[in-house]
């Protein structure tokens, strides 16, 4: 019974990582699915990836590629991000146009009701949206940043 267990444990953890299909997005594209990051974190981060963009195109990219981040894309093409919003604030920052991301779903022919309904619900009891601020009061998808510059500082998320 229990090889059953983690022959399918297996099973799903390879499906979902090798489904996922990387993309060179826009940041234009690009919208957050929370609505803090930590700027000392983001700060960090710029320091630590920072000499990356001062390599060959080639190593640059595939560097690069190791630090996407992961998105679904919904109605209108627009890439939700639900992991590595602070990698991307940060590139960003350093003034990058584009952002490596895996595509973990491509929601883009449901209506927006049905998108953040499948949003919220996620998988496996995990939401692919984060609706606390950085006080921790429930805030509504409306309210959630237009971009990753939007986003809060929240120096929680840099402990």
């Amino acid at each position: 019974m229990k090889i059953q267990n983690l022959f399918f444990i297996a099973l799903f953890l390879s499906t979902s990582i090798f489904s996922a299909s990387l993309e060179f997005v826009p940041f234009s594209k690009i919208k957050p699915t929370q609505f803090v990051v930590g700027h000392l974190q983001l700060e960090i981060f710029k320091e630590k990836f920072g000499p990356i963009f001062e390599m060959e195109e080639e190593k640059q990219e595939k560097k690069l590629k190791k630090e996407a981040g992961e998105a679904i894309v919904g109605p209108g093409n627009i890439y939700y991000l639900v992991d590595g919003h602070h990698h991307g604030r940060a590139f960003l920052e350093m003034k990058q146009t584009h952002f490596w991301v895996n595509v973990l779903k491509d929601w883009s022919d449901k209506t927006p009701a049905e998108f953040w309904e499948r949003m919220k619900k996620g998988e496996n009891g995990q939401p692919f949206v984060y609706l606390k601020d950085g006080e921790g009061k429930t805030q509504t998808i409306e309210a959630l940043p237009a971009n990753l510059t939007d986003l809060k500082d929240s120096p929680l998320r840099s402990v």
